[in-house]
């Protein structure tokens, strides 16, 4: 049990005279229901990895994009030699 559902744990007990099992169960019951509402939400968050991958794979995309105007250019260039 972590820190908060000890605090919350004794708060049932002691100021709320609830008996053990009962708070020990009302404890879980709120655990259980705040895990259910985060866990949907935590599977948008972007991590650390996710993130590299995204970075290198644009990189590679502009580093590709980048290269093929650069050969269009020059073959541009070398064509316009070419015609006179």
């Amino acid at each position: 049990m972590s820190t908060v559902n000890i605090r919350l744990y004794d708060l049932f007990r002691k100021d709320l005279k609830l008996p053990d099992a009962k708070a020990i169960e009302f404890v879980e019951a709120i655990q259980q229901s705040t895990v259910e509402e985060i866990k949907p939400l935590t599977a948008d968050i972007a991590t650390k990895d996710f993130v590299k991958k995204e970075i290198s794979e644009a990189k590679n995309d502009i580093i590709k994009w980048v290269f093929g105007f650069f050969m269009a250019l020059a073959l541009l260039i070398i064509g316009t030699y070419f015609k006179k």
